[in-house]
């Protein structure tokens, strides 16, 4: 994991995630910190500042409102992972949807096109499982 620098969004907020493991911080108290303020669109950054956490490696999630270094916490990963494979059934059961839409829509090529990469694209994610 490379440790994000000091003074970036992303190193503040590990910063303030591991000061208050294993418990976590609330979202708002995240947007004050990193933003000044606790608006809507803050906590929203503030979800992005988390993505950028883990793709440099950390396992940071966010729990009714809290979000949380999960480093080592078999639980709240897990939690993680039931959520994001509901996130994803729900988003793969809504594209055959649009796909219909887009062959109504004229372009047959195109639904034909994105369904084949689709299908590539799921079974490449199914290997890494």
């Amino acid at each position: 994991m490379r440790r994000p620098k000091g003074g970036s969004l992303a190193g503040i907020m590990l910063d303030l995630l591991e000061k208050r493991f294993p418990d976590g911080v609330p979202t708002g108290e995240l947007a004050v910190q990193l933003y000044g303020r606790d608006l809507l669109e803050n906590r929203l950054k503030v979800r992005s500042v988390a993505r950028t956490l883990r793709q440099t490696g950390y396992a940071v999630y966010g729990f009714g409102g809290i979000y949380a270094l999960c480093e080592g916490q078999s639980r709240k990963l897990g939690m993680a992972a039931t959520r994001s494979a509901k996130v994803a059934d729900g988003t793969i059961r809504k594209l055959p949807q649009i796909f219909e839409a887009i062959d109504r829509a004229g372009d047959k090529a195109l639904a034909s096109e994105l369904r084949r990469a689709l299908k590539e694209t799921l079974l490449e994610a199914v290997k890494e499982l």
